[in-house]
């Protein structure tokens, strides 16, 4: 105790210019432009990037809904799909974004040993992960870091009314929505098992194999990172997550608390046992030594937020929407159906319980019409769906004869250079700027056709919608479509249906493999 007070004396006492960032920038932020910097202890400093997360403006309440997990039974247990919500710590409630910050980079030895008082001088071997960590050394780290930006450099830090943020690991949604993209990506890429990336695997983590890590852990930021720019989400260091262990029951977390849990593998990961949703448990102390639990291959990256009721003011916002939602849908909280029917059934008065009966008919006649309504939304967005895959064939027949002519007008223009007929070579580039400009017309169309596409396809294969839902909405449209004498159409909403099966079933699936399959079934 004694220690960390002279270490506090010592910090405080020293002048503000001590307290700048002295590193050259490729000890903390080596790809450049990320979208905070914060200072460090020794002059140190670690990069930030803002996670967005877009939900309704001004309503305290209001979060993102979003689907995590994979599709893979066999693990299933540990990584299965799983919905959950999420609301950043920052606001603007004039875009309706909310967003917290996650830090750009793994946490570097040389960050962490400025944290534990060690100034030595950085070199290019600090720049590797810190790992070896327990889970309590990490927490600690976060700790030592949100109390020596609050007391000596406050003024960087982002602030939500007035309040500004503080340093912590991870939560297991936090950051596998940030792994995966988070709203920089399509929701089809969203779901699928990495996030979208050029080239092999090995060009943006470090895993196990002799043409990637090779068993040694490697600088910070030296691959590629993904859409939100982040680096070594992937592979490298494990990162330490905030909360403990639950197993995955069928779609919900299990009720039994477990251990600690990393994500995203490491260099000793095989390249298939890397991906977003991927997770561990670890028992928290090393059953051999009874130490705290703290392996090779364990490194954290941090996260910058805020706490919910940063002031009177949010707290009775917060207050005032959930009184006023809560009257307004008593079904958030009860189940008013259930609650009247013990109610009748516990009524002795025949006036009482015929009032009660009638109260519960029109409940269930709300219910009644609210799911004709989902199922008339359901029916309008199969039959959009159907429309677009004969607009997909449509263009894509169109792409192709253009391409053809433009192959073929590509060859005039040789032939008639080859011919040394100007008058013909100027003809036929003529005709081939023409094609070319169709060719950009098409390509944009088809574009296009595909995102609305897209977008139908989550809409119908969403968990609000069950199969038997769906199944129920393509009948009721069958019959309508052949009563309007378009019964042609019906072969393409049967496609479209079988594709959002396929899309709930397998939600990781590539848009343009979707789209393959409805095109050339």
């Amino acid at each position: 105790m004694k220690h960390v007070l002279a270490f506090w004396l010592l910090v405080l006492a020293l002048p503000a210019a001590a307290r700048e960032i002295s590193w050259e920038r490729q000890f903390y932020d080596p790809a450049g432009d990320a979208d905070l910097i914060l200072p460090m202890p020794c002059g140190g400093a670690m990069a930030f990037q803002r996670i967005v997360t877009p939900v309704a403006p001004d309503d305290p309440l209001a979060d993102r809904r979003v689907r995590l997990g994979a599709g893979q039974p066999e693990t299933g247990y540990v990584d299965y799909l799983r919905q959950d919500h999420l609301r950043g710590s920052f606001t603007e409630a004039s875009t309706g974004e909310t967003w917290f910050y996650m830090s750009r980079y793994e946490l570097t030895q040389l960050q962490a040993r400025a944290l534990e008082e060690d100034c030595a001088g950085p070199d290019l071997r600090g720049t590797l992960p810190a790992t070896g960590l327990s889970w309590f050394e990490a927490v600690d780290l976060s700790r030592v870091y949100s109390e020596w930006l609050r007391r000596v450099a406050p003024a960087g830090l982002p602030t939500e009314e007035g309040t500004p943020g503080f340093v912590r690991l991870p939560t297991e949604t936090e950051w596998e929505y940030a792994a995966r993209g988070g709203a920089k990506v399509s929701p089809t890429e969203f779901q699928a098992r990495l996030y979208p990336m050029d080239g092999p695997l090995r060009d943006h983590a470090w895993h196990q194999g002799a043409d990637s890590a090779r068993g040694q852990f490697r600088p910070v930021g030296r691959l590629a990172p993904n859409p939100l720019g982040l680096y070594d989400i992937y592979g490298n260091a494990e990162e330490l997550m905030l909360e403990p262990f639950r197993i995955n029951n069928l779609g919900r977390p299990g009720g039994q608390v477990g251990g600690i849990v990393t994500r995203g593998g490491s260099i000793y990961s095989d390249p298939g046992a890397i991906y977003s949703a991927q997770r561990q448990e670890w028992s928290p102390y090393d059953a051999t030594t009874g130490a705290a639990q703290a392996q090779e291959s364990f490194g954290a990256r941090f996260v910058l937020a805020t706490h919910v009721t940063v002031t009177l003011e949010r707290i009775n916002d917060i207050r005032h929407r959930w009184l006023e939602r809560s009257a307004a849908d008593p079904e958030a909280v009860v189940d008013p159906v259930g609650q009247l029917a013990g109610l009748i059934d516990d009524e002795t008065q025949p006036e009482r319980r015929a009032a009660l009966e009638a109260v519960r008919g029109e409940f269930l006649g709300a219910e009644r019409l609210r799911n004709e309504a989902s199922l008339e939304s359901l029916k309008a967005t199969l039959f959009g769906g159907a429309v677009l895959i004969v607009s997909l064939i449509d263009i894509e027949d169109q792409l192709d004869r253009v391409a053809e002519v433009k192959a073929n007008l590509e060859g005039f223009v040789q032939e008639a250079l080859a011919d040394d007929d100007a008058e013909e070579a100027a003809f036929y580039t003529e005709q081939l700027a023409v094609a070319e400009d169709r060719l950009r017309v098409f390509r944009e169309s088809r574009r296009l056709s595909a995102a609305s596409f897209e977008r139908l396809l989550n809409s119908a294969a969403s968990p609000d919608h069950t199969a038997t839902l769906r199944r129920q909405a393509r009948d009721v449209l069958d019959l309508e479509l052949e009563s309007e004498g378009l019964t042609n159409m019906r072969t393409w909403v049967r496609r479209f249906v079988g594709a959002a099966e396929t899309y709930a079933a397998e939600p990781g699936t590539a848009l343009e493999d979707v789209i393959r399959i409805v095109i050339d079934r």
